[in-house]
This record gives C-alpha cells, structure tokens and sequence, in this order.
C-alpha cells in the first residue's frame, strides 16, 4: 500500500471554505439574479414604502412584484402588483454581462491551463458555472423586466453668430471684404 505524503494529508484535512460556499452560492445564484433584476425598478420606485416594511411584508410586496410581472396577478390584495411586462430588450443587463465575462473567463482560463500544464488560472470552472447561473436568472429576469421608459431627446435651439471681422494684411493694412461662404 503506497503511503501519503504529509503534505497531501494536511491538505485533505484542512477546512476550504471555499468548497463549502461554492455549492450554495451555485444554488442561489440564479434566482438572486432573477429576483433582483424583475423588481429592481419598482423597488426604486417605491424605495420609501418598501423600506419600513417587516420582512413577512417585503416578501408579500416581492412576490406579488414578481407574479405581477410575471402573470399580471398579484397573491396578496394589500399590496399592488404591477401589470405583466415582456420586455426583450431586458435581457442584455448587468446579471447576463457579469455571466457571459464569468463564462469567457472560463474558456480562457482553461486554454491557459492546458497550454501551460499547470492551474495558473483558478477556479475557472466553479466560476464558469456560476457564471451560467447569472445568465440565466438574469437573462428570464430582464424578459420579464418593467421596459425602459422611452427617451425624448431634446436639443437645444442653436443660433449661430458669425461676426465679419476685418482681416489684418502683411503689409500693415486691413481688408474688409466679407467671405461669400
């Protein structure tokens, strides 16, 4: 039987926290993305009212924000619910942006550890999956978004003053003939 080295038992019995948080931060990574992005407008809206409520209350507000915009019903009659909204141009937001860079870390994280044999690069897998995660939750989030209100650009009245100055000769003298442009 081969035996160990020290060092290989000391690290199989040292504590990682890391191992310990990555598969419950997998786990919620996707429905804190879809949560936040579907009700991040009206919580801003109502930032004042939301933040006086009890916690049993900003879950009632929270679904009733999320099957609002998800069916147009709300559960609870005390709250309001805002109408169904689908809204394409939701998808491309932060949470799918931070998933697809957390992907693309991955894919180059990998290429880099098998060009060079060994993890220069860590965690790009766990990181790649979360990564996922956030793209999807983010990604059914923003469909279902409240739209942008649509932008009125207004550009100020320009006048233009455009002044005939004399121009001043090499020879000391001044010409006084306006441009025909």
């Amino acid at each position: 039987m081969a035996r160990r080295s020290r060092r290989r038992r000391i690290k199989e019995k040292a504590f990682n926290i890391g191992s310990k948080i990555f598969p419950i931060v997998k786990q919620i990574a996707a429905p804190i993305a879809f949560i936040e992005q579907i009700t991040a407008k009206d919580r801003a809206v109502n930032a004042a009212v939301f933040s006086t409520l009890g916690t049993t209350d900003k879950l009632k507000w929270l679904s009733n924000m999320v099957t609002g915009r998800l069916t147009g019903i709300g559960f609870f009659s005390n709250f309001p619910t805002p109408p169904q909204t689908i809204n394409p141009a939701g998808v491309i937001n932060k949470w799918t942006q931070a998933g697809a860079i957390m992907i693309g870390y991955k894919v180059i994280g990998k290429a880099i550890n098998q060009a060079t044999g060994i993890d220069v690069v860590p965690a790009h897998s766990k990181i790649g999956s979360i990564g996922k995660q956030f793209l999807v939750g983010g990604g059914l989030g923003g469909f279902f978004d409240d739209p942008a209100p649509p932008r009125t650009i207004t550009a100020p009245a320009a006048t233009s003053h455009i002044q005939s100055a004399p121009m001043l000769l090499a020879g000391g003298g001044s010409d006084s003939t306006e441009s025909g442009l």
